[in-house]
């Protein structure tokens, strides 16, 4: 057993000081741990510095002083460390969320918008705010802060902007472009001013913004129409909405109109107007299920969808292996059907008695030039435009008969 001298306990003291420890309590408490070790394992006729210089090391990875920062965690912060492991845990499983949600919504399963959402949630709500609260604890410079807390509002804006464009909620957009501006303008220039005036972190600094910009126009353009540019999409958007207010006008119409006639409509016209409501319902599906397969959601979301809040109206890779199959030829797409039923009802209009003598036909001639390498806005512009003519097309029967009573 050893036995210090006063001389070597002060020598020990002052190290402990020198090694950046500055709490009194712990300086005592270091000290004592140490004299104790000593005493209990060196040797009598033992080196004491370099036994004490290899006891020590032993105490820290870098510098003594990470026990002083850990030890004002631990005063300042008692549950440093229950959040540190609720942090942790809560991004695996957020992690772990979002990944088979997206598994599961490409594969068209049920419960993806659930673990997708439930993935946003906790990460947005729990992982981010608890990852800057410690962040923020550990934190002395001002600056370091100040990036810390537009890193936070910036990464919680863009991921509840995905989840908006992932859920075709309205407002996507803005969000999207509130939570780019932001991490543009404002995060990007802040980290740059910090980073740069630290010569050690220079290097760091640029790779790390250069990242950041790359993402967010990888970002950007996933959350745009890609194939098309804005205006063109606007344009799709504007025509196609028009089309379906002037189908709805109509429809409504034609409802009324049909109510009124109903009993006195000859046989053939009866026929005609069910076979249009048949060939009208095949379209609604039809559309349905494209919107399913090119914006990857449910059939109970892509019913509900609108033009404006899809993603990809730009598409033009799933709309002609839908359409026309992958040979594109239509022989394995659904574009063959879609010929039979329009023919099938042309030639069931011109079959009503006074077809001829009125001159009713059906502009509804399809082509599988219509669906080859064409953006999914155009391609449902195309079934509106189908829908809107049947649509005219009863109402002049319609009004034909409605005349004669």
């Amino acid at each position: 057993m050893y036995a210090l001298n006063e001389q070597q306990i002060d020598f020990i003291l002052n190290d402990i000081k020198i090694r950046g420890v500055e709490m009194e309590d712990l300086q005592l408490n270091l000290l004592d741990h140490i004299c104790c070790i000593i005493e209990y394992e060196l040797e009598q006729e033992g080196d004491f510095k370099n036994f004490y210089h290899k006891t020590i090391s032993k105490f820290f990875k870098k510098e003594l002083k990470e026990i002083e920062e850990e030890t004002k965690l631990l005063l300042t912060f008692k549950h440093y460390y229950a959040m540190k492991k609720t942090m942790n845990t809560v991004g695996i499983i957020a992690s772990i969320g979002i990944v088979l949600g997206s598994i599961f919504r490409f594969q068209h399963w049920p419960g993806a918008n659930v673990m997708l959402l439930l993935g946003v949630i906790l990460i947005s709500f729990v992982f981010l705010p608890l990852m800057f609260t410690l962040k923020l604890r550990e934190s002395t410079e001002k600056r370091d802060r100040t990036i810390l807390i537009i890193g936070c509002v910036v990464s919680i804006l863009l991921i509840i902007a995905a989840a908006f464009k992932l859920m075709h909620w309205p407002g996507g957009n803005i969000l999207v472009g509130l939570g780019m501006v932001s991490l543009l303008l404002i995060f990007v220039p802040v980290y740059l001013s910090t980073g740069l005036r630290n010569p050690a972190a220079k290097v760091n600094t640029i790779v790390n913004a250069i990242l950041i910009i790359a993402g967010s126009g990888l970002f950007m353009s996933l959350s745009t129409n890609s194939g098309i540019s804005r205006g063109t999409a606007d344009g799709i958007i504007k025509v196609h909405e028009r089309l379906l207010e002037n189908i709805e006008k109509t429809k409504l119409h034609n409802e009324a109109l049909y109510n009124t006639v109903q009993t006195s409509l000859p046989a053939d016209a009866k026929s005609y107007l069910a076979e249009s409501t048949a060939a009208q319902n095949y379209l609604k599906n039809l559309k349905i299920n494209l919107i399913m397969c090119s914006e990857r959601v449910p059939a109970e979301v892509a019913e509900k969808l609108t033009i404006n809040n899809m993603n990809n109206i730009g598409n033009e890779m799933a709309p002609t292996f839908f359409m026309l199959g992958p040979a594109n030829d239509g022989d394995g797409g659904h574009t063959g059907e879609l010929k039979t039923k329009l023919a099938s009802l042309s030639a069931s209009l011109s079959k009503v008695k006074d077809a001829e003598k009125n001159k009713w036909n059906l502009n509804i001639t399809i082509d599988n030039k219509d669906f080859e390498h064409v953006p999914l806005g155009l391609v449902l512009q195309e079934f509106a435009e189908l829908q809107y003519e049947i649509e005219n097309a009863n109402a002049q029967v319609l009004n034909y008969y409605s005349a004669k009573l």
